[in-house]
């Protein structure tokens, strides 16, 4: 009876003038029958499935723009930071770092993975045409965020922050519980494989996020206060979002159901990935300054801060470009498996050689401009830099190797490879950072990445479906713009000069090395790879990204 109700009150799809069909926004999709069934109390029903093309132009499209957002997003973050840590000073930079740290780590745990099971079970979902059973998805995992993860939010900002009650008051509300309630719209973006949509409301926030910082910075003068700012101007990302997911999603997202009744397959993927994401978090977020906060001095937690933060701006064009492949890698392999591996290299070969490419010029650079940028009370925290921005990188890299990973729905091989980066790094750090400080943070970091970049290439080569040292010579361009940078910082800090001059030697320095590197090893993009990243952005973007891919492939 349902199936004909349903079927009574269709209407004839635009596309195919044939058969029942229900309606995603301005796009209709066939309801083929004989397929409906139920889930999770919703009716489910198959739209037009995803083809490789159009997942590649969708992955393309959120490229280009979430390089222009960087583009416009990384300069404006970049100054404003060089103004919170000029007026905040050493102590107050690190405390707004400890805060944040807190936040960040305190809303994985309360997650437990649903986010994460959203987009891979609603990705996979929506690539095949199952519209039903992404509303499902939608609906109960608004349900556990509003029951479960926002009163413990709640309590965890009541404790920390220190602010005036009006604005610790509307952290609560914006920047806990309209997340909580609606943040399931800023995934729908993603899971519809929209990442340039979600690029666009990205480069809105940014500027209000910059602005309000600002602005709570110089009437309160406090890192509570641009903290609170912070929650409650992040909090206003998913209210945006709403009007551009598709309508049968925005109904989804507006009706909260109860999340016990989402299905075993679920939460056997979810939980584990939330464990893994807590791990994670711990491994790759800030979290060495709440140690350095007990361990060592306010100083040295605000000097590990503004690497960390330098060494994030540095990579963030690179991850830029890695953000749309999550829900297009789950598609892949849902419509095309045999193409996972040559997508596979594709990805490592590029996004090693971008990598690359960064180390060599931002990490000596960078380290020497500190004391310019920041100010003399900074100046020992360039050898910092160095050192984290150097390996940064082989953490960077791991984030495109581990959607491979992922999109097998392989939540337990992830869990265990953080699990490993995590143990690394706390022996580490508290061996060191009583003893060391901010360099023992520094190190402990610093062994995330090497322990995941070795443990995927030993163990995950089904996931990647190549073989080991093909992924090797993939990711050489990575080690030879390390190598390039020591040559570089080395030689130039060597020379009796001042930070501005050091810097203007140390820049085509590190560009030769690398480029020698690169011929002399044949390595880098291929043409094709070229060709693809020239694609990648907005007409402007493109003609600065299209010189810099064709040098990256001059050896080759």
């Amino acid at each position: 009876m349902t199936r004909d109700r349903d079927a009574s009150r269709s209407r004839v799809c635009s596309e195919c003038r044939s058969g029942p069909v229900g309606r995603q926004g301005a796009h209709r999709f066939r309801l083929v029958p004989g397929t409906e069934t139920r889930w999770g109390g919703l009716i489910m029903g198959e739209g037009p499935r995803l083809t490789r093309g159009q997942l590649q132009q969708r992955a393309a499209s959120g490229a280009a723009w979430t390089v222009l957002h960087t583009a416009l997003s990384l300069p404006a973050a970049f100054v404003v930071n060089i103004v919170l840590a000029r007026v905040l000073g050493p102590a107050g930079f690190g405390r707004l770092a400890y805060l944040t740290a807190v936040m960040s780590i305190a809303t994985l745990i309360v997650s437990a993975g649903i986010s994460s099971g959203l987009i891979q079970f609603g990705s996979k979902a929506h690539a095949r045409g199952d519209r039903g059973r992404v509303q499902a998805l939608l609906s109960r995992s608004q349900g556990f965020r509003v029951l479960w993860a926002a009163p413990l939010l709640t309590l965890i900002v009541v404790l920390l922050g220190e602010g005036r009650p009006a604005l610790l008051v509307g952290a609560v509300v914006f920047g806990v519980w309209v997340p909580a309630a609606v943040g399931g719209a800023t995934a729908c973006l993603t899971i519809e494989n929209r990442t340039a949509a979600g690029a666009k409301l990205a480069i809105v926030m940014n500027v209000v996020t910059q602005a309000a910082v600002l602005l709570s910075l110089y009437s309160m003068g406090t890192p509570d206060g641009v903290w609170l700012t912070r929650l409650v101007v992040s909090g206003m990302a998913p209210l945006l979002a709403i009007p551009i997911i598709a309508p049968i999603y925005r109904r989804a997202v507006l009706r909260i159901r109860a999340p016990w009744r989402l299905p075993r397959e679920f939460w056997r993927y979810a939980l584990p990935a939330g464990a893994s994401g807590v791990v994670a978090g711990l491994a790759l977020d800030r979290t060495e300054v709440i140690l350095l906060e007990q361990l060592s001095t306010a100083q040295q937690v605000g000097m590990y801060a503004l690497a960390f933060g330098l060494a994030g701006h540095a990579f963030a064009p690179a991850q830029s470009l890695l953000t749309p492949l999550v829900p297009a890698v789950s598609g892949l392999r849902e419509v095309d498996g045999e193409a996972v591996g040559r997508a596979f290299l594709r990805v490592l070969r590029t996004s090693s050689t971008i990598i690359g490419a960064i180390i060599a010029v931002g990490a000596p650079v960078l380290a020497i401009l500190v004391p310019v940028i920041y100010g003399a009370e900074y100046t020992a925290a360039s050898n910092l830099v160095f050192v984290l921005t150097a390996t940064a990188g082989l953490t960077v890299v791991t984030f495109p190797m581990i959607s491979f990973v992922s999109s097998r729905l392989r939540g337990m091989s992830v869990l265990r490879l953080n699990l490993l980066a995590l143990g690394a790094m706390g022996a580490l750090a508290l061996l060191t950072v009583p003893v060391l400080g901010a360099w023992g943070a520094v190190l402990a970091k610093a062994s995330v990445g090497l322990v995941r970049f070795g443990w995927l290439l030993l163990t995950e080569k089904e996931s990647f479906e190549t073989p080991t040292r093909a992924s090797l010579r993939a990711s050489s361009p990575m080690w030879l713009g390390m190598a390039a940078a020591v040559a570089s910082y080395l030689g130039t800090t060597l020379v009796a000069l001042g930070p501005g001059l050091q810097a203007l030697i140390a820049l085509p320095v590190s560009v030769l090395t690398f480029a020698i590197g690169l011929w002399v090893s044949r390595t880098g993009l291929t043409p094709a790879d070229a060709g693809i990243v020239s694609s990648i952005g907005p007409k402007a973007v493109r003609r600065v990204t299209t010189p810099l891919a064709r040098c990256l492939a001059w050896a080759r």
